[in-house]
């Protein structure tokens, strides 16, 4: 056994160590910034007790006789004292790369406002910019004008403006003319072309052109800083058309979602890319408002085809203002944003993107989601026949998205799809609600499994502040659902063009009904299953 003179020190050294970590893991703990009050209570607590606990092992009765009890409680104390040093070292490395992780989740964001690809026929011999000086060029110079003039702009200093526009009021027309031989190539926001697959009779378009060169528009680009090229030909349109409307700034709250009621799009787009969640169809639309003070969630799905208005590119042009909800995520996610809170007269405050990857990911990391599925349905995916009995399932990512993907196989199409969609969600938040503990040991593993599939305009803080709500009393939020209805139909869209596209006609006692729903959940009116089953059938 080692002498006082010679433990004394040894002891302090350790005693010392273990202060140190601890202080560590207190430090980046509160840098973190995730956990209830009464949590962090109770872990400064804990801390605290183990190292009350390895200083009376290591020196009580340290001026009393040597004994084998004094020997063995010394060895308790190293042992327990390397535990929690271990323990709080490791926890401080676990949380510092939470750390980093929100921050890089959260600093996710779009770089470029717009791919403008510059195209013409697959046969045509043109293989670059300067070979289409001579060339007439088509564009859809009301439907996108910001992204057109900066585009111009580059394409005349390599082409010269030796070139001739013609502008189009679709992006069916501008195919039209591409095919008739009206223009020669085409100046285009390549994500337009992705709406030509809805139609019939240019399905197939997007095989029979090639791209000559993308220009990519960079978010600084404003009508500020970018020369109007298509004033003289156009003239001046008010109001001018933003991709992304800014709402009015307002204060937050000291604990983000504390006080107000919040509401959140949740947008799924159609990409599988790493890194890419640029602007495409918004196949996804679920408004999710949420209540801390009723811990009451409200999840409600709007149908991709809803015909509703595209703020960006206003009510002047040739078809008017009504398009798709998916289409107006073309111009931006704010685009899609203003669409909605103009439905139903609400204020958004964040949204959620993810993509089909991210989506994927999150559902594998998570363990995996149950519910019950009402309606037996198959649906053909990439790796063949996906079947869905009737009945409770157990879904892994893959099988998730194909279930929330499907509409051609349910009885009522795309309103089955939105319906199946909010079961997916509420089987994500039931799974958090039930493994709430596990997943804050794997917080930092889920932001990282979401890198480049996912992205959102919550700030680091907000996440953390919306965490440390959602973690207190976890089992009590309860979550309801309902589905905007709608009928289908067939017109001209504002960015489609000249040729009639497959719609759903909002049904206007429907959307009224969602707007008392988003009344009660904001005015802390508890919504029971009654009411939604009052709801309008058609």
């Amino acid at each position: 056994m080692l002498k006082r003179r010679v433990w004394k020190p040894i002891a302090g050294v350790l005693f010392l160590i273990l202060l140190l970590a601890v202080a560590a893991f207190v430090y980046f703990l509160l840098k973190v910034d995730i956990l209830p009050a009464k949590y962090l209570i109770a872990v400064y607590a804990l801390l605290a007790l183990l190292v009350v606990l390895v200083g009376l092992l290591f020196y009580l009765g340290l001026h009393r006789k040597r004994s084998k009890f004094r020997r063995i409680r010394r060895i308790i104390g190293i042992v327990l004292a390397v535990i929690v040093t271990a323990g709080c070292v490791t926890g401080c490395f676990m949380l510092d790369r939470l750390n980093k992780t929100k921050q890089e989740v959260t600093n996710i964001k779009a770089t470029t406002r717009a791919a403008m690809g510059v195209y013409v026929m697959d046969d045509d011999a043109a293989q670059s910019l300067q070979d289409l000086a001579k060339y007439r060029i088509g564009v859809l110079g009301k439907l996108d004008r910001l992204n057109t003039n900066y585009a111009l702009g580059e394409f005349f200093q390599a082409a010269g403006t030796d070139i001739e526009l013609e502008s189009y009021n679709g992006v069916s027309d501008a195919a039209a003319a591409m095919k008739d031989g009206s223009v020669q190539a085409l100046l285009v926001n390549e994500s337009f072309l992705s709406l030509l697959n809805g139609t019939e009779t240019y399905a197939d378009f997007n095989n029979e052109i090639r791209l000559i060169e993308d220009i990519m528009v960079p978010i600084s680009a404003t009508a500020e800083n970018t020369e109007d090229y298509l004033n003289e030909l156009l003239g001046d349109l008010e109001p001018t058309p933003t991709p992304e409307p800014t709402p009015e700034p307002t204060p937050e709250p000291e604990v983000y979602g504390e006080k107000d009621t919040l509401i959140f799009y949740l947008n799924g787009i159609d990409n599988w890319e790493v890194n890419d969640t640029s602007h495409t169809h918004g196949d996804v639309n679920i408004l999710m408002a949420v209540n801390a003070r009723t811990k009451q969630i409200l999840l409600i799905n709007t149908p991709r085809d809803f015909f509703v208005d595209n703020v960006a590119v206003g009510s002047y042009v040739k078809y008017g203002g009504g398009d798709k909800l998916t289409h107006c995520a073309v111009q931006g996610i704010g685009n899609s944003e203003a669409a909605l809170e103009n439905e139903y007269d609400i204020q958004i405050d964040n949204y959620a993107k993810i993509n089909f990857t991210g989506f994927e990911r999150l559902i594998n990391k998570i363990g995996g989601i149950d519910f019950y599925n009402p309606v037996h349905f198959q649906t053909q995916s990439r790796r063949g026949v996906v079947d869905f009995p009737e009945g409770d399932l157990h879904l892994d990512g893959f099988q998730a998205l194909e279930y929330a993907r499907e509409r051609h196989a349910l009885p009522n199409g795309d309103l089955g799809r939105g319906a199946n969609q909010m079961r997916v969600v509420t089987a994500i938040i039931e799974k958090v609600k039930s493994s709430g503990a596990k997943l804050i040991m794997n917080y930092a593993s889920l932001l990282e499994t979401l890198g480049g599939t996912f992205e959102t305009d919550l700030t680091p803080e907000q996440i953390s502040d919306l965490a440390k709500i959602a973690l207190e009393n976890l089992s009590d939020w309860e979550v309801k659902s309902y589905g905007t209805l709608g009928a289908s139909g067939k017109r001209v869209t504002a960015t489609g063009g000249a040729e009639a596209l497959y719609i759903t006609w909002p049904n206007q006692n429907s959307v009224n009904f969602t707007k008392s729903l988003f009344e009660m959940i904001e005015n802390d009116e508890i919504i029971t299953d009654e009411y939604i089953a009052s709801a309008p059938r058609w």
